[in-house]
């Protein structure tokens, strides 16, 4: 067999088993997602007395690249070293960078009797409590439904 057969099915065999791979990748996170939705919606929704143990927040930004030319993008968090990186790189693939995209996700955990348990929370609701704060806490499964502070005292 020549060397050129060769090295044609080594590449095939790669490109083959690269496809295969993403293709597990994307199986598995939307399998996950779907057992996720499904695992809450089968959850009961439970309310209990909760005492809100700690309050947290993460911060993130996103740089966004499309197919355009404006370079009057907004300054970002990303530390320099980081943005230099998205900059050479979307000069290679002849991008520029277009927007940044920032958000904050908040977190609340609470503790009741029988666990703890920490939920993703909107922001007016995070901005709503304080830590050692007593209420009733609606929730199903892993999914916040609402907090009402003083009830249940």
């Amino acid at each position: 067999m020549p060397r050129a057969y060769i090295e044609a099915y080594i590449y095939m065999v790669f490109i083959i088993a690269l496809l295969v791979a993403v293709a597990l990748f994307m199986a598995f996170v939307f399998g996950y997602t779907t057992y996720w939705y499904v695992r809450n919606w089968l959850s009961p929704t439970r309310t209990v007395r909760a005492k809100v143990v700690r309050k947290r927040a993460k911060h993130w930004d996103a740089l966004t690249y499309l197919e355009s030319h404006d370079l009057s993008a907004p300054p970002s968090k990303l530390s320099s070293r980081i943005r230099g990186g998205f900059a050479r790189l979307a000069e290679r693939l002849g991008l520029s960078e277009t927007s940044v995209t920032q958000g904050t996700i908040c977190y609340v955990t609470f503790a009741f009797e029988g666990g703890e348990t920490e939920l993703a929370v909107p922001i007016s609701s995070y901005r709503a409590v304080e830590e050692d704060m007593d209420g009733l806490l609606v929730f199903r499964g892993e999914q916040f439904k609402h907090f009402i502070p003083g009830v249940g005292d």
